[in-house]
């Protein structure tokens, strides 16, 4: 799994509350959903994403949103 994930323009990180969609997340737990790697808590204390045990999976960060934002 994985906490934060961030892409950065210059200074601002672009991919913060950008949408993320992915292979799919433990127990469907809302605690794990993959829109956790750009919800800005780096600390892990509102979730973070994560998958079913043994699966290999992808997260895909959506950052068309940040684009039409400008």
């Amino acid at each position: 799994g994985l906490g934060e994930i961030e892409v950065f323009d210059g200074r601002i990180n672009v991919a913060r509350n950008c949408s993320a969609i992915a292979k799919g997340y433990w127990e469907q737990n809302p605690r794990h959903h993959p829109n956790k790697v750009t919800d800005g808590d780096k600390t892990g204390r509102s979730g973070y994403w994560l998958l079913n045990n043994g699966r290999k999976g992808w997260v895909a960060i959506d950052l068309v949103a940040y684009r039409q934002q400008q």
